[in-house]
C-alpha cells in the first residue's frame, strides 16, 4: 500500500469521525437522555478509526505517519465546514 493511499484513508476515516461527531452534537441538542446517543456514537466512530488505522499501516511507521497526517487534515477540513455552516470554529 502506498503512502498516498495511507494519506487518503486517513482523510476518509477522519471525515467519517468528525462528520459523525458533528451529527452527534447536533442530535444532542434535542435528546432526552444524551448518553444514549453520545456513547454509542463515540464507540462506533472510534472502532471505525481504529480499524482503518490498523488495516492501513500494516506495521510500517511511514504509513502510520501519513495516515495521521490525513486524519489531521480531515480535522482541519471538518472545522472549516462547521465554520462555514454557521457554527463556531474550534482551534
Amino acid at each position: 500500500m502506498s503512502l498516498l493511499i495511507s494519506f487518503a484513508v486517513g482523510i476518509s476515516t477522519g471525515l467519517l469521525f468528525y462528520g459523525g461527531l458533528w451529527l452527534t452534537v447536533r442530535a444532542l441538542a434535542s435528546a432526552r437522555f444524551a448518553p444514549l446517543i453520545a456513547l454509542p456514537s463515540f464507540l462506533v466512530r472510534a472502532a471505525i478509526v481504529l480499524a482503518g488505522f490498523l488495516v492501513t499501516i500494516d506495521h510500517d511507521w511511514r504509513r502510520a505517519l501519513f495516515w495521521m497526517a490525513g486524519f489531521a487534515a480531515a480535522r482541519w477540513v471538518a472545522g472549516a465546514f462547521v465554520a462555514r455552516a454557521g457554527g463556531e470554529r474550534c482551534t
